[in-house]
C-alpha cells in the first residue's frame, strides 16, 4: 500500500506497520527538528478536532510530496499522544469524531473499493466489493446501522437480496465513519511514559485551553438569560403543545427537558411547563425532570440530536437548520447549535436595531444567524464610531430624501424600515448608504 493511502487512512493496521519499520522512533519523532513540521501538523489537527468537531480537508494523493505525506502520517501519531497527555473524555471524542468524519470523506470519493473494503475491515466490518458498490450480510450493517437514528438507516429501506445488504460508497463510508468513531472512544487514552509526557507538555497548554473554552461553551450559563423566542422550531413546538395543554410523547418531553436544561432553565422553571399537561403528575414530573437533569442522578443527559429527532418526527426544520459549513457538513446538528447562532446574532442585531428603526428586527437576527461572514461585518460595523452616531430619525429623513427603494411602514411609534427576507446584506447596504451620504454623520462632532 502507498504512503498516500496510509497518510488518508493511517487508522490501518499497514499505517502503523509502516511508521514502526520505516518512521522515526517515537524519541525522534517527539524530539527532533526534522519532525518539527509533522508536531505542528499534529497539534493543529487536534487544536481543529476540539474547535470544530472535523478536519481542514486536505488533497492527499500519489502526486503528493513524499514529505507532505510523511508529516500528515505523523500528525496523526503525534496528535493521538497528544490527546492521550490530555486524558480529557471530551478531547477523546472530539477527536474520534473529527478523525472518523475526516476519514468518511476520503473514502466516499475513493476510486479504490478495494481500498474501502480493506478500510472497513480495520474497523471490524464485513463489506465486499460487488460491482460499483458493496455489500453487507444485514447482520452486519445493523451492528452500526442502528446507531444512526435518521430513518434512512432502517433496514426496512435498504435493497436486500438473500439476506446481504446492497450498499453504495456513500453508505459503506457513512458505516465507516461510525465505526472508526467508536473505535477510537475505545482505545484511547492510553498510558504514556512519564518521559513522552515531559516531552509533550509545552504543547499542551493552547489544547487545554481551546478544551475549557469549548466545554465552558455548552455549559447552561454559558447562554446568558434564557431567550425562548430565539429557540430552533422544534423546541418551539414542543413548547407550544405544553402550553396549549397537549399531551406531548415521551421523545418530545425528554428532547424538550434535556434543551431547555442545557440554555439554563432551572428544573423548578421546567416543571412549571409541564404543569399544563393533561396527564401531569407532580411527583412523577419531578422525578423525571430532575434525573434527566442530573439532579438526582450522576448524569446529566444530552440534547437529542437533530437526525435523532427526525427520526421520531419532532424536526421541524427552516432555512438556518439547513444551513452548511464550508466543508459541507451541517451546521446544525443539535437544538443547542441553532440557539447559540441565534444568541449570537442577537448580540448584534439589537444594537443595529437601535440606530437602524427595522419593522421586525428578528428578520435581520435570522440572516447573521445564518451566515458567520455576515455576522462578523455586521459585529465590526456595530461597534465602528461612526455606526455609534447614526440616529434612526437621520436614517429614515434620509431614505424619503434620497428615494432609496426600501419599505417603510408607518406605525403608531414610528416609521420603520421593512426588511426583505430574501436580502441578508440589505442593512449593511442601507448604513454604508447613509455614511457616504451623510459625511458629518460619519465624522461626528
Amino acid at each position: 500500500m502507498n504512503l498516500a493511502a496510509l497518510a488518508r487512512y493511517p487508522f490501518l493496521p499497514e499505517a502503523g506497520a509502516w511508521v514502526a519499520q520505516e518512521g522515526p522512533s517515537l524519541e525522534d519523532l517527539l524530539a527532533e527538528r526534522v519532525y518539527a513540521g509533522a508536531r505542528a501538523r499534529g497539534r493543529e489537527r487536534l487544536l481543529a478536532a476540539i474547535e470544530q468537531g472535523e478536519l481542514p480537508a486536505t488533497a492527499l494523493a500519489e502526486a503528493s510530496g513524499p514529505r507532505e505525506l510523511l508529516e500528515e502520517l505523523l500528525a496523526y501519531v503525534y496528535a493521538r499522544i497528544l490527546v492521550c497527555a490530555m486524558d480529557d473524555p471530551y478531547v477523546v471524542r472530539r477527536h474520534a469524531l473529527a478523525e472518523a468524519v475526516r476519514a468518511r470523506g476520503f473514502l466516499a470519493v475513493e476510486r479504490d473499493p478495494a481500498l474501502l473494503a480493506r478500510a472497513a475491515e480495520a474497523v471490524g466490518l464485513a463489506f465486499e466489493p460487488e460491482g460499483a458498490g458493496f455489500r453487507a450480510h444485514f447482520t452486519e450493517y445493523l451492528r452500526y446501522a442502528v446507531h444512526l437514528k435518521d430513518v434512512e438507516w432502517k433496514l426496512v429501506r435498504q435493497p436486500l437480496s438473500r439476506g446481504f445488504v446492497q450498499m453504495d460508497a456513500a453508505t459503506a463510508s457513512r458505516l465507516v465513519q461510525e465505526a472508526l468513531r467508536r473505535r477510537i472512544e475505545a482505545e484511547l487514552p492510553k498510558p504514556l511514559a512519564e518521559e513522552v509526557e515531559e516531552a509533550v507538555a509545552g504543547d499542551l497548554a493552547p489544547l487545554l485551553e481551546a478544551a475549557r473554552v469549548r466545554k465552558e461553551a455548552i455549559r447552561p450559563e454559558a447562554f446568558g438569560a434564557v431567550q425562548l423566542d430565539l429557540i430552533p422550531p422544534c423546541m418551539a413546538n414542543l413548547l407550544a403543545e405544553l402550553q396549549q395543554g397537549k399531551n406531548v410523547a415521551h421523545n418530545g418531553r425528554f428532547a424538550i427537558t434535556t434543551f431547555l436544561h442545557k440554555i439554563g432553565l432551572s428544573s423548578e422553571d421546567i416543571m412549571k411547563l409541564f404543569a399544563q399537561a393533561p396527564d401531569f403528575r407532580e411527583d412523577l414530573t419531578r422525578y423525571q425532570v430532575e434525573h434527566i437533569t442530573g439532579v438526582t442522578s450522576s448524569t446529566v443527559y444530552n440534547v437529542p440530536g437533530c437526525d435523532n429527532l427526525q427520526t421520531f418526527s419532532l424536526c421541524y426544520a427552516d432555512d438556518l437548520c439547513r444551513t452548511k459549513t464550508k466543508a459541507g457538513m451541517p451546521r446544525v446538528r443539535y437544538p443547542g447549535d441553532y440557539y447559540r447562532y441565534m444568541v449570537e446574532a442577537q448580540a448584534v442585531s439589537g444594537p443595529i436595531a437601535q440606530r437602524v428603526p427595522l419593522d421586525d428586527p428578528k428578520v435581520l437576527t435570522m440572516h447573521l444567524a445564518k451566515s458567520y461572514g455576515l455576522l462578523m461585518r455586521a459585529k465590526e460595523m456595530a461597534e465602528s464610531p461612526a455606526f455609534q452616531r447614526v440616529e434612526p430619525e437621520a436614517v429614515l429623513a434620509w431614505v424619503a430624501e434620497a428615494k432609496i427603494p426600501v419599505k417603510v411602514k408607518a406605525g403608531e411609534k414610528g416609521s420603520s424600515i421593512v426588511m426583505e427576507p430574501d436580502d441578508p446584506w440589505q442593512v449593511l447596504r442601507l448604513v454604508e448608504g447613509f455614511l457616504a451620504a451623510r459625511p458629518a454623520a460619519k465624522r461626528g462632532p
